[in-house]
């Protein structure tokens, strides 16, 4: 039987490197290649490009992923929020302020996420579901917004 402790453990390190936080790499190039370690590079006109016309941005799925990592805590806290993930998906481009308030959220965001986690007591099987698919979630745009990003970008 697994320790609670050793599963929150387990997936402490898979969100820090989903999130580009960890010294170490368990699925991606290195610990630091995950979301806020891709994203804190790129200057808010990239983050705001479209690769084909209508396409979502690198921005859209960073606010979406907020609104996502949000709606978790919601009900981690017992909330029952009704999902307009429609809404979500509404910025499209950000001036460098906005962009840079949107990257702080996410970090600001994301350690409340830790916090609940370390502080979660009891793990019923829908919680530890909802724990998965949360770091599948985000895993899923990382891997999205590496490969607009490396498109993006200028190579020289």
């Amino acid at each position: 039987m697994i320790q609670t402790s050793d599963f929150q453990q387990s997936i402490s390190s898979l969100l820090a490197e989903a999130f580009g936080v960890s010294s170490r790499a368990a699925f991606l190039d290195t610990g630091t290649s995950g979301l806020l370690g891709c994203i804190d590079s790129i200057d808010a006109r990239t983050a705001s490009a479209e690769l084909r016309p209508g396409d979502e941005t690198i921005a859209a799925h960073c606010a979406h992923l907020l609104y996502d990592l949000n709606l978790f805590l919601a009900y981690e806290k017992g909330q029952s929020p009704q999902a307009d993930y429609p809404a979500s998906w509404k910025v499209r481009s950000l001036n460098e302020t906005a962009w840079r308030n949107l990257r702080l959220e996410l970090r600001g965001t994301y350690a409340e996420v830790q916090e609940r986690l370390q502080a979660r007591q009891a793990w019923p099987k829908i919680v530890i579901d909802a724990w998965l698919a949360l770091l599948a979630h985000i895993s899923y745009h990382v891997g999205v917004i590496a490969k607009l990003r490396s498109a993006l970008e200028p190579r020289g």
